[in-house]
């Protein structure tokens, strides 16, 4: 597995929060993944979380507490927003999984 900071994967979809950390297991990435705020709030308080992928509807605190701890954040939801939300990037999740992941990557330096 690759290693460049611990990666946190946040979804309360489930089908979809499979999906995404399979595709990054693909990619060879190792992660965490929390299914709830709270969840993803201990989890970012336990561990040393580097790259942020976490759904936006609801999750405000889960992102302001990536900011805070200066990780690379990266928004995914299935609503209408703009491209950044609090300077946050943001990928509209109805583009699919490899395109999501594969943004998320790119955007997060972990792949070019």
């Amino acid at each position: 597995m690759k290693s460049f900071g611990e990666i946190l994967v946040a979804e309360d979809h489930p089908i979809i929060l499979t999906l995404y950390t399979k595709a990054l297991h693909k990619h060879g990435f190792a992660h965490h993944s929390a299914n709830s705020p709270q969840s993803a709030l201990e989890i970012m308080r336990r561990k040393d979380i580097k790259h942020l992928l976490t759904d936006g509807n609801g999750w405000n605190e889960v992102i302001q507490e990536g900011i805070k701890l200066n990780c690379s954040v990266v928004i995914q939801t299935g609503e209408v927003w703009s491209h950044r939300h609090h300077g946050v990037p943001v990928i509209e999740k109805t583009q699919g999984v490899i395109f999501v992941i594969d943004n998320f990557l790119r955007i997060s330096g972990l792949i070019q």
